[in-house]
């Protein structure tokens, strides 16, 4: 991150200060990038916060980032039953819910027609059953607060060309939105929220290896990677504004991208 990078996200943190009092908030995926955007930004509003992922030495270096306590707790959602028990700990570790995150995401970089049943087995794992099963668990506590969750999604699933390579990511995440719509119906009491994400630096993609390379020029082309890609913090700022609005007021969707000059 650049040195104006860098003071624009100081200020953006100083100006969320106290938005956020005593909301507790579960991050599912908030060991890097957007969800530790995320887990930042509603720390820095007076949020308390319990961080979620699998590495819990990265989640532990992105707690000490938060402004406030933060609270690590380490799940792999595609483990029978670690959803459930990952919400019951926030709960017992926080005092109750009234906000769930799930920034949790992973694909394979592949055509449809060379992907193999490990891959749709492990995208879909995490992008839609885990989300599914941790915004399920979470119903009954947001119910109690009638508190707010949040689903992150992609512009790629949405509004341009299909990203070439992106194939099972895309179908991963417009499953899961279609989940949230459903949420939506059953739980009237809980505000769900599709957080459509731009082109944001993240790890997202990092350990893909080669298979990625040769998606990137296409990507180039349709004008999805290159100058003006956004910061985690971004998003951040975004999730805080939307949950200090009045809860008589539902975002069902929420894009956040670069701002096209």
């Amino acid at each position: 991150m650049g040195r104006r990078a860098e003071a624009l996200v100081s200020a953006a943190m100083k100006q969320l200060e106290n938005q956020l009092d005593g909301r507790r908030a579960l991050i599912v995926g908030a060991s890097s990038g957007i969800g530790q955007g995320i887990a930042e930004s509603l720390s820095a509003a007076g949020a308390h916060v319990a961080l979620a992922a699998r590495r819990l030495d990265r989640l532990e270096q992105a707690a000490a980032a938060c402004a406030g306590p933060a609270v690590c707790l380490r799940a792999d959602v595609t483990e029978p039953g670690a959803p459930a028990t990952l919400v019951e700990q926030a709960v017992d570790a926080l005092g109750g819910l009234d906000v769930v995150v799930y920034s949790s995401g992973t694909t394979a970089f592949a055509k449809i027609e060379h992907a193999t049943a490990d891959e749709w087995q492990t995208t879909l794992a995490t992008n839609v059953t885990g989300a599914a099963l941790v915004l399920g668990a979470a119903v009954p506590h947001l119910r109690a607060t009638e508190g707010h969750a949040l689903y992150l999604s992609s512009v790629a699933a949405r509004f341009y060309s299909p990203w070439q390579g992106l194939g099972l990511y895309v179908a991963s995440k417009r499953a899961a939105e279609s989940i949230l719509e459903s949420l939506r119906l059953e739980a009237p009491e809980v505000a769900f929220t599709t957080l459509v994400v731009g082109p944001t630096i993240s790890e997202f993609g990092a350990d893909a290896g080669d298979t990625m390379v040769e998606f990137v020029p296409r990507w180039g082309e349709i004008g999805q990677v290159g100058p003006g890609i956004l910061e985690p913090a971004d998003h951040g700022t975004a999730v805080v504004n939307l949950l200090t609005m009045d809860r008589r007021v539902l975002v069902s969707e929420m894009v956040v991208e670069p701002r096209r000059t």
